[in-house]
């Protein structure tokens, strides 16, 4: 079935290779394959096929399902239709947080404020911004105020190049929706141990399901609270663990082993 789906998608010309300059998604991360599968809505023979094999998926895989749900936009109408055929109700999952949504930066501030209090001398570099949003950036600042720990908080807005994390000894994301996390991978590739929340969906196959990074089994301050304990108590196997993160990151998600991987699938669909 799965070259089956990807001689379909390439005879509808879904599938776009560009190794030389790289498409950018939506979330920064840089592919030499783009796949836009709006296009399969319009086939409706590829239409039939893939979402038959999305809802056989789902039956096989998560027979306990009660319901289906969406990526908001490319990803609603595909639910829709798979969820139909498995006679499931169906939903979606925004691309965004609303205005009112909530948020988990401040969970980090929390965190700095547990770890001096422990006698740790933690400064946080919070990267990127709270999504623009003046009301919750508002909140920040009165969290940081009245914990007073403003000298120990730096707002490092969006960072890239050779420096990025330059000064971080350990990276956290405190995300509850990112879906591939690229910091976390960023990170890996600079040798950093890395800390996420499970729940997040992305964190879990970047680590390995844990085998190279830290997941939290809750999105608090005391939960990251205990596994930054534990790195600081434990320098030999943080060492070991980096390394070994650094080359899974390495043969898994840069751009060079993401292009080998499209080009064999190509291949093997082709049979070429």
């Amino acid at each position: 079935m799965e070259k089956k789906i990807a001689k379909d998608l390439l005879s509808i010309g879904a599938v776009f290779l560009r190794p030389e300059q790289p498409f950018t998604w939506a979330s920064g991360i840089k592919s030499p394959i783009y796949c836009d599968n709006r296009l399969i809505l319009t086939a409706p023979a590829v239409r039939e096929t893939v979402e038959r094999a999305i809802a056989d998926t789902v039956h096989r895989e998560f027979p306990q399902a009660e319901v289906l749900m969406g990526t908001a936009t490319a990803g609603i109408a595909h639910a829709a239709i798979a969820a139909h055929l498995l006679g499931l109700p169906m939903g979606y999952v925004r691309s965004g947080s609303k205005d009112h949504g909530r948020k988990n930066q401040i969970e980090g501030i929390r965190l700095i404020k547990l770890l001096r209090d422990h006698g740790i001398n933690a400064i946080l570099n919070l990267y990127g911004d709270p999504d623009g949003d003046n009301e919750y950036q508002t909140k920040i600042a009165h969290e940081i105020k009245i914990l007073g720990i403003k000298p120990y908080i730096n707002f490092c807005g969006f960072v890239s190049g050779e420096n990025l994390f330059a000064e971080t000894d350990i990276l956290i994301s405190f995300s509850r929706t990112e879906g591939f996390g690229r910091s976390l991978v960023e990170g890996m590739l600079r040798r950093k141990p890395i800390i996420a929340w499970r729940g997040a969906g992305g964190p879990i196959d970047i680590t390995d399901n844990g085998k190279y990074g830290h997941l939290v089994e809750s999105n608090n301050a005391d939960a990251y609270f205990k596994v930054v304990c534990s790195l600081l108590d434990n320098p030999s196997f943080n060492k070991n663990n980096v390394e070994a993160a650094y080359n899974f990151a390495y043969t898994h998600f840069t751009t060079e082993c993401m292009v080998k991987n499209y080009a064999k699938l190509i291949k093997s669909a082709c049979n070429i």
